[in-house]
């Protein structure tokens, strides 16, 4: 059985509040010590007023030590629950911005496909992991042994040989009797986190198509089919529970029997002298509040492999760098990487003039490369014999192609699947760094970040987002610089205007998940008004009418054009629809330009393209 261990990064976020884990741990095997000190002195001073001498001073000190200890157990408890959810917390809150960090660094490429059952989990379910992991599984086990070691000191000031005898019976409860339970449990936990993986992501998928299920008729079977999972789970679980009580049991009358064992050396050791017979009742009655605490192990201890998984995968997002930055990063960035993950970019916008009210949120950072040969204030893209290539790949994607586009150009970028049209997209945005050559945006080299690339780059996907939330807050995504005239006027500008006066509520209607209450067409003018937001030189599409009809591919387009009339507009296609209404035409085949020009020029000189356009069109 491999053992489990904690990934250095979390070892080195915990070793972050040392001071709080001596802490608390001090303050739990206080409170475990109150507890058996308490009886311990109740079964002295109950042994001691049962003698026929007995004064008022003899018993005043043992009253005085009860009250302490009982007082002390709930007071000691109580701080060290404060003390040990008050770091814990303070991790998962560090951990929660270091794993969107790693996560956005992860999805910064924009055009990367998400799974979202996958990062609901990992943000919610596995965090929560980490948080039990420490409450319910290290602090008990850590409290358990230090106070078993305790006990076992505390019998060999008084006899070495039966301290040895408790402390193997301390061994066989804590250790070996809990690592049994982990055995006969791990082959459970590990069919439950699968089974419960596959649960989360069938669900997440199911609910976001539930409309289709209940048009198809199948929502019954649907349901059906998650019910039986999850009654899969329940019995599984309840076979865990069963090992766990069943082992719990053996512990606890292991630990009984000891209580009798430890009673039968009591009395042969204190009951021979005079004075010394009230210590055999506190030795019995203090020991069985470690019958609490070391029967519970068994059940305990498992715990820990429910929680390895998580830990495995938040490790694949965060690390120690990441960890430090976390600490020290401003919330201010996390707040804008939310705009760039789910919008693919980033502003904040005045309520005056269109064209000089929407100024850009991200600061300006770019490197510096020899690129004194490139006329930068011609053009607004410049690729400039840019190669990359895939990890594991043998073949270029990219290979030594070069382009300049000018400023204010609509551009459109064609390709069979796997030509290389995506990958150059990506460079352009700075979500991959060329092998070799540059590319320049706005006269500036890429800096390979997204938040600092969003004020140079607007990015509208195929599948815009839409947020559960007012057509208002989609639009600024959380901004409050945006007045309700400039968002009438960026819907205005995109086609809206129309269906913006039919909303009872105006800016407040609730836009949905998905954009439910809005078409295909409508969903992606909103999430181009978003774009507009910002003031970037660059306009890029992806695949923006690949889910659309024809009709509406052509409204969409006209207001992609006449919105980013004063913009440089890249759009990637897949097919020639429309394409006279460009300013240039980009083939992309096997890494580099296959064909270049307006698409009147390649009419007149391409039979390819010509070849190309009667196809599209039959």
């Amino acid at each position: 059985m491999k053992p489990f261990r904690l990934p250095s990064w979390l070892s080195e976020l915990v070793a972050r509040y040392k001071k709080s884990v001596a802490i608390a741990l001090t303050l739990g095997l206080l409170a475990s010590g109150c507890a058996a000190l308490l009886m311990f002195t109740a079964g002295y001073l109950i042994s001691a007023t049962a003698e026929p001498a007995i004064t008022l001073f003899s018993i005043m000190v043992p009253i005085a030590f009860v009250q302490i200890f009982g007082l002390g157990r709930p007071a000691a408890r109580y701080l060290e629950r404060l003390i040990s959810h008050d770091w814990v917390l303070r991790i998962t809150s560090d951990l929660r911005v270091m794993l969107f960090r790693g996560i956005e660094g992860r999805l910064g490429d924009p055009t990367h496909e998400k799974a979202t059952g996958e990062y609901l989990g990992l943000l919610s379910d596995d965090i929560s992991h980490l948080q039990n992991l420490y409450l319910r599984v290290v602090f008990p086990t850590a409290i358990a042994y230090l106070l078993a070691i305790g006990a076992s000191i505390l019998f060999g000031c008084f006899s070495p040989l039966f301290a040895l005898v408790v402390l193997a019976i301390f061994v066989l409860c804590a250790g070996i009797i809990p690592l049994g339970a982990l055995v006969l449990t791990r082959k459970l936990n590990e069919r439950i986190k699968r089974e419960r993986a596959s649960e989360y992501a069938g669900l997440t998928d199911d609910v976001l198509g539930a409309v289709d299920w209940i048009l198809a008729g199948r929502a019954e079977s649907v349901l059906q089919k998650h019910a039986s999972c999850d009654s899969s789970i329940r019995a599984s679980e309840m076979r865990i529970r069963m090992i766990q009580r069943a082992l719990s049991l053996v512990a606890a009358l292991v630990l009984g029997v000891t209580a009798c064992i430890v009673l039968v050396w009591a009395g042969s050791t204190f009951g021979s002298a005079d004075g010394t017979t009230r210590w055999i009742a506190a030795f019995a009655l203090g020991f069985f509040p470690l019958i609490e605490t070391l029967s519970a192990l068994p059940g305990v201890l498992p715990q820990a492999t429910t929680h390895e998984d998580a830990i495995i995968r938040l490790g694949e997002y965060a690390s120690t760098q990441e960890a430090e930055a976390s600490v020290s990063g401003d919330a201010h960035s996390a707040e804008n990487a939310v705009g760039v993950i789910a919008a693919g970019t980033v502003g904040v916008a005045s309520a005056e003039d269109f064209a000089s009210a929407v100024k850009a949120g991200a600061a300006e950072a770019f490197e510096t490369r020899n690129c004194a040969d490139v006329q930068e204030d011609a053009y607004s893209v410049v690729v400039d014999s840019v190669s990359y290539t895939y990890p594991g790949a043998r073949a270029r994607t990219l290979d030594a192609i070069s382009l300049n586009i000018e400023r204010g150009q609509s551009v459109a970028v064609l390709g069979r699947s796997g030509s290389g049209k995506s990958t150059l997209a990506r460079c352009i945005l700075g979500v991959l760094e060329p092998d070799s050559g540059f590319v320049l945006v706005d006269g500036a080299p890429v800096v390979y970040d997204a938040i600092t690339m969003a004020s140079k780059v607007a990015y509208l996907g195929q599948k815009p987002y839409l947020f559960n939330r007012t057509l208002r807050e989609n639009l600024t995504l959380g901004s409050d610089e945006l007045d309700d005239k400039t968002l009438e006027y960026l819907l205005g500008t995109v086609g809206l205007g129309q269906k913006f006066a039919t909303l009872e509520k105006g800016l407040d209607t609730l836009v949905g998940e998905t954009g439910i209450g809005f078409s295909g067409g409508e969903a992606h003018r909103i999430a181009l008004a978003r774009v507009l937001v910002t003031d970037a030189p660059v306009v890029l599409v992806d695949e923006p009418f690949s889910a659309l009809d024809r009709e509406t591919e052509r409204d969409l387009l006209t207001a992609l054009l006449d919105a980013c009339a004063n913009r440089t507009l890249i759009v990637i296609t897949h097919h020639l629809a429309e394409i006279e209404r460009f300013d240039r035409v980009i083939f992309i085949e096997n890494g580099a330009v296959d064909l270049d020009g307006s698409p009147e020029q390649l009419k007149a000189q391409s039979p390819r393209f010509c070849k190309l356009l009667a196809f599209d069109r039959a």
